[in-house]
């Protein structure tokens, strides 16, 4: 964060040559026209997609808490239902104004909604704090550029050349420990919520905790240990592997749990649908049996070599006497071949949930790797299993017997 914040600085006091001084800061109408003209660079959306996430997540928070006040009467039920609609509303205008790039207003709407019960709701403070940042870097990326083509016009062109210029003060740096959660029995498992500001992970018990903070923010009272867990895509629900490796589903709004599946050998891997509707059980033998939420037995079939992406699309291939190369296979053909220069084993894969970045674990070394371009975004030192890339692989969790350690992208 000090580095993004030292961006900002950078960005709007670095000056190029000929730059004449910056003009007035442009209305939210003139940066969507701009943003018509012009591609984002990828942290900038990435900063986007966590913005909307934590909207959303506010929508589904409101939704239960009318669920949970539907017994209210009279005049207080209907000024209830008042409050809940006009909330609603202010947050859904809020997310089509940020995908139209209008920032600022957006954030207004955010502040609208704050003005009633909903204003201390921990995922609309987190929307509004990144969306604060997102209008610091984007303005000053805006006014860098039209300072740097010596126009306020809104309606200017940018050569290609000048934008990469001005985008290359925001690229990915290395990874960075940013925090360490310590438990009292060993981490067995770990699974990113799909916005990736949570992990739940088991040891002696099932916990949810703040990717940021470390906070534990719920906890599975469920009399099992050494689970495996994994969050459903949608984020409502956890599949968790339980007492004698019974598969259970955690409903994250009702704070229930539902036993589905009973297997009859030990369970070492949970895997969801895309929608979320059903789960793949694979056994310590290879053998999968895919469930719908109710325990039903839709499919069974022995499971193939590699790891597979969240779409089932693409899969990895190890090289027969080549302990460093990993093939990676899109519907079969032949995509990637990474070089990892380990000199030892894999001891873990993890794929990130949009299928875009993929983590391999080797002794004490992992790699992270872009499948789009294909080539290698980070190498750092860090040991442990499991392993757990988060949904847009800026972050990545490792455990080492009691202790989760969190490792973040920075920025350069």
């Amino acid at each position: 964060m000090k580095k993004l914040l030292l961006l900002i600085l950078t960005v709007h006091f670095v000056t190029l040559s000929g730059a004449q001084k910056a003009p007035e800061e442009l209305s939210d109408q003139q940066h969507a026209i701009l943003a018509s003209k012009i591609q984002l660079p990828d942290e900038i959306q990435e900063l986007i997609d966590i913005a909307i996430n934590h909207i959303n997540s506010a929508l589904n928070d409101l939704n239960v808490f009318e669920d949970s006040n539907i017994d209210c009467q009279g005049d207080d039920k209907e000024k209830l239902k008042e409050d809940i609609t006009k909330n609603k509303n202010n947050l859904k205008k809020a997310i089509e104004l940020i995908e139209d790039h209008q920032f600022k207003n957006a954030l207004d709407i955010l502040n609208i909604a704050g003005e009633y019960f909903y204003n201390k709701a921990n995922e609309l403070i987190e929307a509004k704090k990144t969306l604060r940042l997102i209008i610091s870097l984007y303005s000053a990326l805006i006014l860098k550029l039209i300072n740097a083509s010596g126009s306020s016009k809104a309606s200017v062109s940018f050569p290609n050349v000048l934008f990469d210029k001005i985008i290359s003060y925001i690229k990915p740096g290395q990874y960075e420990e940013s925090l360490r959660i310590t438990e009292e029995g060993n981490f067995t498992s770990i699974s990113w919520s799909p916005d990736g500001t949570k992990i739940v992970a088991s040891s002696d018990k099932v916990k949810i905790f703040d990717s940021i903070t470390g906070e534990i923010l719920k906890e599975l009272n469920c009399g099992c240990c050494n689970s495996i867990v994994s969050w459903s895509p949608d984020g409502k629900k956890i599949a968790v592997s339980g007492y004698k490796d019974s598969v259970s589903i955690w409903d994250l709004y009702t704070n229930t749990t539902s036993r589905i599946y009973e297997p009859r050998l030990g369970i070492i891997e949970i895997t969801w649908s895309q929608n979320s509707s059903n789960l793949e059980v694979t056994n310590f033998i290879g053998n999968v049996v895919k469930l719908d939420l109710t325990g039903k037995v839709l499919d069974s079939y022995r499971k193939p070599p590699g790891f597979r992406s969240p779409d089932g699309n693409k899969i990895t291939r190890s090289v027969k006497d080549n302990i460093n190369i990993v093939k990676i296979l899109d519907k079969g053909n032949e995509l990637h071949t990474f070089e990892l220069n380990t000199n030892d084993t894999l001891s873990a894969i993890s794929w990130s949930l949009d299928g875009k970045k993929i983590a391999f674990l080797s002794k004490d070394i992992i790699s992270i790797w872009d499948i789009d371009t294909g080539k290698k975004v980070a190498r750092f030192k860090a040991s442990g299993k499991p392993m757990a890339l988060s949904p847009n692989g800026s972050k990545i969790a490792i455990a080492l017997g009691k202790t989760i350690t969190i490792w973040s992208r920075t920025y350069e």
